[in-house]
């Protein structure tokens, strides 16, 4: 895993610095997305790792109080952006696991979206006209 990590952390250094203003419109917009299906990837990649290291006790046996209290000395992050990390690997565990699919599926739906349901009428407590404090 570990030349794949370095693999990928080049590239993205390469990238920053890659300029952007000669890129076409339609090259931006798949940059942009693809961009987006690369950090998704990388965040479920961080979620199963933290998950592991939760799951393990390293905090603990590192000598940390908590998981998150480890994240956030380990990482240099606020304490929110720790708990938010801790509770994003625990909450995929109970997660479905998603089919694969190449990153421009993730971009389009597969089946049209249902519309939202339509009330006849608003709940007795809800008023067309509401009056602000």
């Amino acid at each position: 895993m570990q030349d794949v990590l370095t693999q990928l952390k080049a590239t993205a250094d390469a990238g920053v610095h890659t300029p952007t203003w000669s890129l076409r419109d339609d090259e931006l917009i798949e940059s942009l997305d693809a961009v987006h299906a690369i950090t998704q990837a990388v965040a479920a990649l961080q979620s199963r790792l933290v998950r592991e290291i939760d799951s393990r006790g390293l905090a603990i046996a590192q000598h940390a109080s908590s998981t998150k209290a480890w994240l956030r000395e380990h990482l240099r992050i606020s304490p929110h952006a720790a708990k938010r990390i801790l509770e994003l690997a625990q909450a995929s565990t109970h997660a479905p696991s998603w089919p694969k699919r190449s990153p421009t599926a993730w971009s389009t739906p597969s089946k049209p979206r249902s519309s939202p349901p339509q009330y006849s009428s608003f709940p007795p407590t809800w008023s067309a006209k509401r009056k602000r404090p």
